[in-house]
């Protein structure tokens, strides 16, 4: 079921509510804030605007007061915390934030890319000798010793470790980087040089080209990513950190083109993402991991293939989305309820959304909680079988065969609720 969501829904009465902390800009003037990231019960914010009183730079807000940290150092790429230290990314350089709120430089001789992950008390980066004029990026780490080089994968070129993602079930850092025999393949590293080492050459055809594993993204003792095995197309792989278990579980897109798998979310104890094959589609995928339980769960808009898409996550049980999916409507936040990890064919979390019985029915359809509106019926495969107008407790005949159908339902207010049908 996807729902749209007014401002009082989105995230109950409370949350839904917005207020402004400080107009920290006054006037027409934007402090624009950027990044930002919790750390020492605080909230630490980098804005890309201001002025002479409130300059660029990293701010603190302890829940009262917003506080200038360093107008000297601004603009990072990345803001990482752990328990002891807040690290921030800036023009090759690595900053230490500490308990103190007192801003370190830690780079030592060495340029780091905005690459980086914790991993067992330690920082692991990439990074080059400042005084070196190649642009061979090493894996490094970064500990109470300093910096220093981790493991130098690529002698004689630049193995450029990107995309860190740490896994707490397998406590490792998975990243891609690249050999002199192969492109950017799957890596890992337990901070250590011996533990750091290639889990699986994904893309073999030709040697030298790339997978690129990225979007990793954990769910129980698995790991999801996108690679490129050049025969399969950029699709979804699953690893366990070892070379056995790092497999394709889905061309989704059958052959060579990709389905690009993107939004990789865990709810449930299952994956939940979006990606295009054939029909072009915007649908949501569920996957346990496995070919057969990699499947399309909900076609936001059957036939439709003019939609944007932004970012999705899980809260409360279930899927937010920022999409496009109508001509007359605008980018909205849609809510997607998968209860169980398997499609409702009732809307039953809410009584201010559309409810449809009997479900499933022999033909005659009653409506709930819509004084006026209308219904489009799509089969399985996109086709529109019905449309009509709702009228307040005025049943509906449903022409169309014994199956399983789509059904949407708009009210005049523009809030859009999609309901499996089932008529026996």
């Amino acid at each position: 079921m996807l729902h749209q969501q007014t401002a009082e829904q989105k995230f109950g009465p409370q949350m839904g509510r917005k207020r402004e902390l400080v107009d920290k800009v006054p006037g027409t003037g934007s402090f624009l804030p950027s990044n930002m990231k919790v750390f020492n019960n605080k909230l630490y914010i980098s804005n890309l605007l201001g002025n002479t009183d409130n300059p660029v730079g990293i701010y603190s807000y302890n829940g009262t007061s917003l506080n200038l940290v360093s107008s000297s150092v601004k603009y990072p790429g990345t803001m990482l915390s752990t328990d002891q230290s807040l690290y921030m990314g800036v023009s090759s350089n690595l900053y230490k934030i500490g308990q103190d709120d007192i801003i370190t430089n830690v780079t030592g001789d060495v340029t780091i890319s905005n690459n980086m992950a914790p991993i067992n008390g330690q920082l692991v980066v990439a990074g080059k000798p400042t005084a070196s004029t190649t642009n061979y990026y090493q894996l490094y780490k970064y500990d109470t010793n300093g910096m220093s080089l981790l493991k130098n994968i690529y002698p004689t070129g630049t193995a450029n470790p990107q995309n860190f993602f740490y896994s707490s079930a397998i406590n490792k850092v998975l990243f891609c980087a690249a050999t002199q025999a192969s492109g950017l393949e799957l890596w890992s590293t337990d901070g250590t040089e011996v533990g750091s080492y290639m889990i699986k050459d994904i893309n073999v055809t030709p040697a030298t080209s790339g997978s690129i594993p990225s979007n990793f993204t954990q769910v129980g003792n698995k790991i999801f990513f996108t690679a490129n095995n050049d025969t399969n197309g950029n699709e979804l792989w699953v690893t366990d950190g070892t070379a056995e278990g790092t497999t394709l579980v889905k061309d989704i897109y059958p052959g060579k083109t990709a389905s690009n798998p993107y939004n990789l979310t865990e709810l449930n104890g299952k994956l939940y993402f979006l990606a295009g094959e054939e029909s072009k589609e915007a649908k949501l995928w569920e996957s346990d991991g496995t070919e057969a339980g990699t499947k399309v769960v909900l076609e936001l808009r059957p036939g439709y293939t003019s939609f944007t898409i932004g970012k999705m996550a899980a809260f409360g049980g279930a899927i937010y989305i920022s999409a496009k999916l109508y001509v007359d409507k605008g980018q909205e936040l849609y809510k997607i309820e998968v209860p169980n990890t398997t499609l409702s064919t009732e809307n039953t979390t809410k009584n201010n959304k559309v409810l449809l019985y009997p479900n499933p029915t022999t033909g005659t359809l009653y409506f709930k909680n819509i004084e006026t509106g209308s219904f489009q019926l799509f089969d399985m495969n996109g086709r529109l079988i019905q449309s009509d107008k709702i009228t307040k407790n005025q049943p509906l005949q449903i022409k169309a065969k014994p199956g399983v159908y789509q059904i949407n339902t708009t009210t005049t207010d523009g809030i859009t609720d999609i309901n499996k049908l089932i008529i026996k």
